[in-house]
């Protein structure tokens, strides 16, 4: 995003680990509508929710990285200012996902090993996020480029949770 020396990171590629994310995560279909309120901590759900809440973060990880596509490189400081509102509504869609992801359970053993290490780097994602916005509500490109490159690693090691071990 910057002159600097850090190589600026297209957010289109963002919304293509986003979509894979929500392939690996939300395999199956007719899963239920997304949620829209918290769980308590320890609400034992079943598998469809489960995938219905990972789909519903992808996707909302695939809005946000839309909206940095049209921060792209060379846009001014204040174009930026006036984008980073449109980083808000994906933000929370986030924020409310890991949540539930946070607090659910599995009977599913497999499901249940998956949703912890989701749960863990899922939060990560988050950070990086609203570092990402953060920056994008100051215009600060450099913070912005550095933020988005958090966010690309951050969404790389979401995305492992749901191969299988030894693939790429």
């Amino acid at each position: 995003m910057t002159r600097g020396t850090s190589r600026p990171v297209r957010p289109a590629a963002l919304a293509g680990l986003a979509a894979a994310l929500l392939i690996a995560l939300a395999g199956c279909g007719g899963a239920p509508a997304p949620a829209t309120r918290t769980l308590p901590a320890g609400s034992q759900v079943g598998p469809q929710r489960y995938l219905a809440d990972s789909a519903e973060g992808a996707a909302a990880v695939r809005d946000f990285a839309a909206v940095l596509d049209r921060m792209a490189v060379g846009t001014t400081p204040a174009r930026i200012r006036r984008l980073a509102g449109d980083l808000d509504a994906p933000l929370a869609r986030v924020r409310l996902a890991r949540q539930r992801l946070g607090a659910e359970r599995l009977e599913d053993r497999r499901l249940e090993a998956q949703r912890e290490a989701a749960a863990v780097r899922y939060a990560t994602v988050l950070g990086w996020m609203e570092r990402t916005a953060v920056a994008a509500h100051a215009g600060n490109q450099r913070a912005l480029g550095a933020a988005t490159v958090g966010l690309r690693r951050a969404v790389e090691a979401l995305r492992a949770v749901g191969r299988p071990a030894g693939t790429a």
